[in-house]
């Protein structure tokens, strides 16, 4: 089984105790300690995260906040217009959720030319590895699509990809028509283990997961 299929089992499963916590998490400690003059709710998530591995039976290791030393760019045989076979123009047309121009695209997130970059987080266990990207702002999920490709490349290693976010129920169907657009170019960049993990309506009175999966990872997932 892959180390997403027993996280969504065993700690983003739609019964656990996940999501009352990290609604309370956050604003407690901002409220409480910072009184309202910071905001980064990343941290929170991760250690969150981090502590139900370690209350669950998983024998995995977490590993949170990695630097990365420079990154060169891609080779030509490994360029994102070559794997695809499209046009620079045409997929940052598809996957593209930002306001970047087309030469800082180009450079950063496809050329991969970065002087240094991160790791969220990297589970590992039962000789696999997990790569965990949080992001508060779904528009920021394309970045890291061209990060975990750019991983890949340069670590000549399998590994999932989980990508987390958060969302209201009003920007589902929006963002689920965002996914059926990149779903094929994910496959052909990240391969069969990835998978998008959605929080939804987290300050709302039901929040729930919903998750965006490729085909190498087994259910049951709700």
């Amino acid at each position: 089984m892959t180390i997403i299929s027993e996280l969504a089992k065993n700690v983003f499963a739609p019964d656990s105790d996940f999501l009352p916590k990290l609604a309370k998490r956050w604003p407690e400690i901002k409220a409480s300690f910072l009184h309202c003059a910071g905001d980064n709710p990343e941290p929170a998530f991760l250690d969150l995260f981090t502590e139900q591995i370690f209350r669950s039976s998983l024998n995995y290791e977490i590993f949170t906040r990695i630097r990365l030393d420079e990154i060169h760019e891609l080779s030509g045989d490994a360029s994102v217009e070559r794997i695809l076979g499209m046009e620079l123009s045409e997929i940052m047309d598809k996957i593209c959720l930002t306001s970047c121009t087309e030469r800082e695209w180009s450079v950063k997130c496809f050329g991969g030319a970065y002087k240094g970059t991160d790791i969220d987080c990297l589970i590992r266990g039962n000789g696999r590895y997990c790569l965990l990207e949080y992001e508060e702002e779904y528009g920021d999920l394309c970045d890291n699509f061209m990060k975990m490709y750019r991983l890949k490349e340069l670590l000549k290693k399998e590994f999932e990809s989980l990508f987390v976010t958060r969302l209201t129920t009003k920007s589902l169907e929006k963002f689920d028509s965002y996914m059926d657009k990149v779903e094929p170019i994910l496959n052909k960049l990240l391969g069969k283990e990835w998978a998008v993990l959605v929080i939804v309506d987290l300050k709302g009175k039901q929040p729930s997961f919903h998750w965006r999966l490729s085909k190498g990872i087994q259910g049951p997932f709700p």
